[in-house]
């Protein structure tokens, strides 16, 4: 959630959201769409949007690599930390796994 200090720019961090565990009437199914959030630092705009293209891009070709079976988009913002001068970009996932 936090980058270690002095952290070579540009960088992420990540953070589960929520876990978001499907249930059926027997309890819990084996499956999860857990929300994971992470955020892309550079010291410019573009620098930011460069890097959580880069993430997409990794995200995206997931699926078929591991146990994930879907990983999408859910949200985008643009950012800026002005208590570290730093463009933030975080990128909200809903991830599909197990079962």
């Amino acid at each position: 959630m936090q980058a270690p200090q002095n952290t070579t720019k540009p960088f992420c961090v990540y953070q589960l959201i929520s876990p978001n565990r499907e249930y059926s009437h027997s309890g819990y199914s084996g499956l999860s769409k857990p929300r994971v959030q992470i955020s892309c630092y550079a010291e410019t705009y573009d620098g930011a949007h460069a890097v959580a293209d880069k993430v997409i891009e990794a995200v995206e070709a997931w699926p078929g690599a591991t146990n994930i079976q879907a990983a999408f988009i859910d949200n985008q913002q643009d950012m800026y930390d002005s208590e570290t001068d730093l463009y933030h970009v975080p990128v909200d996932f809903i991830v599909h796994y197990g079962g």
